[in-house]
């Protein structure tokens, strides 16, 4: 049965009547951001956490903490206090509070005891309750005895903290702390700031995507003519009526690049049949959230000039694939990373970003991806489709890096090889954890992508069969989760 710890360390402070823990109602902070709390994945486990409004017992906010995958090093998903409290005299301690708790079985709110010595801590004890699974919001009450080594020290702290080590999830409001002794001081709160520790929420439920069809204006600048011959793919050779077609390039959806096929199409149909008719054409596809109903809607809005460019090529017996331009979906949710923080897990530094749209190994970038091109269709719906070749040749072509990648890697390569001394004899590499196991991409830091690209170079001829065994993982990877796409 799966299961799920959630500890609460907790450190106290001056006056009876002060609402302890400082900020328990999570109201306080920025974003997914509750103020004096921190929150993080720790010791490997795939998670994700933060404030959030779509559930909350009283006021506008509570927590969420979700592990997805559990930690191979006992790690979890967790969420600690920033503020000690100090009391003495202590018999006991209450806490209470709301949640709603997955399916677990096994639950526990834990407190642990410190001294301090100078800077110095030491744990002296803990002491735990367990909890129920709950499907909607269930208060908790729990008195925790002193353990005998802090009943030992008429001055102790307490800090708490709220850990998942299995997967599960958990939503959390109003935390509250009552202290059988005497409550005397605070320890952090005016260092703290007023500083907030950024965490990720999953995406709580899908994000909407929705198209936007073309206005009567923009339809007027469609090239109704239709290629007045025969296209098709035989053994992945295109025939335009029965002869081969040379392939080059690639033809934009979004951008407007025109990679290899310049000289042919450029006077024709770029400056002669669009820029003079229509000169004020964006040339992005536009992506706008809505965060009242977490909707993304994605604008197609200069794909008639593209729809021409595609067909003029054709004449021209030049085949090319359609690049929709995915990545700008991405682009445009990550203005929105405090109402999608998930969308972090995307994020790739600038040089190497390349244009690989997203992880489709992520359910969100799967669902860019397919709403994406269905909106994109559905522009077209009443012509016959002359793309032959699809954006998959830019997922053959360029290296996806996010963090999602990167760990499934990882475990890839432990799966394969056992242990991280056999992969350092095996490649010659000397990575000195399973986190050091990343592409050669990931190795150093670089803010040009030329500086990146010589970079890559270099140690692709100091460890060649480390870079067959990352393009081996990404044939792998890529048909696993590409494919049924």
């Amino acid at each position: 049965m799966m299961q799920f710890i959630i500890l609460i360390i907790f450190i106290l402070s001056a006056g009876a009547a002060a609402d302890l823990p400082i900020n328990g109602g999570f109201e306080e902070g920025e974003g997914d951001a509750a103020l004096h709390w921190q929150a993080k994945l720790w010791k490997g486990p795939q998670g994700s956490f933060g404030r959030t409004d779509k559930k909350a017992k009283t006021g506008r906010y509570a927590f969420f903490l979700e592990c997805t995958e559990a930690s191979k090093e006992k790690g979890n998903v967790q969420l600690r206090h920033d503020v000690m409290y100090l009391a003495e005299k202590v018999s006991a301690i209450v806490i209470s509070g709301w949640y709603i708790g997955g399916k677990a079985q096994n639950t526990a709110v834990k407190i642990r005891f410190y001294r301090k010595d100078g800077e110095k801590s030491s744990e002296l004890g803990q002491a735990s309750a367990g909890l129920v699974p709950a499907e909607k919001w269930t208060m908790f009450s729990k008195e925790l005895a002193i353990p005998a080594a802090a009943v030992q020290n008429d001055k102790i702290y307490f800090q708490p903290e709220i850990l998942i080590y299995t997967p599960d999830f958990l939503y959390i409001d109003d935390l509250k702390i009552e202290i059988k002794g005497k409550f005397l001081e605070s320890i952090g709160e005016k260092n703290a700031g007023g500083k907030t520790t950024k965490g990720k929420e999953s995406a709580g439920g899908p994000v909407k995507i929705m198209g936007r069809q073309l206005s009567a204006e923009e339809k007027k600048w469609y090239s109704r003519q239709k290629p007045a011959f025969d296209l098709i793919c035989k053994n992945g050779i295109v025939y335009k009526n029965s002869r081969p077609v040379f392939l080059l390039g690639s033809a934009a959806a979004g951008t407007g690049q025109h990679n290899g096929g310049s000289s042919l199409w450029w006077p024709r149909v770029w400056k002669h049949d669009f820029v003079e008719r229509y000169p004020h054409a964006n040339k992005y596809i536009q992506s706008d959230f809505n965060t009242a109903d977490r909707s993304l809607t994605v604008s197609f809005n200069d794909n008639a000039w593209d729809l021409s460019q595609v067909r003029e090529m054709y004449r021209m017996n030049t085949f090319v694939w359609f690049d929709n331009g995915t990545s700008k979906n991405i682009i445009a949710l990550q203005k929105y990373r405090e109402q999608i923080p998930i969308i972090n897990e995307f994020h790739r530094e600038e040089g190497q970003k390349g244009h690989y749209p997203f992880d489709h190994a992520h359910p969100l970038g799967a669902e860019l991806y397919k709403k994406s091109w269905e909106y994109l269709y559905q522009y077209y719906n009443d012509e016959e489709h002359p793309f032959l070749g699809m954006e998959y040749f830019n997922e053959l072509r360029y290296t996806c890096f996010s963090d999602i990648t990167v760990k499934a890697f990882q475990k890839y390569m432990l799966a394969k090889y056992r242990s991280l001394d056999k992969i350092n004899g095996i490649f010659r590499t000397s990575f000195l954890s399973a986190s050091d196991i990343k592409p050669v991409e990931k190795w150093k830091e670089f803010g040009k992508s030329y500086h990146l690209k010589n970079f890559v170079i270099e140690q692709i001829k100091i460890y060649p069969e480390f870079r067959y065994e990352w393009l081996e993982f990404l044939r792998v990877h890529f048909k696993e989760h590409f494919a049924p796409l």
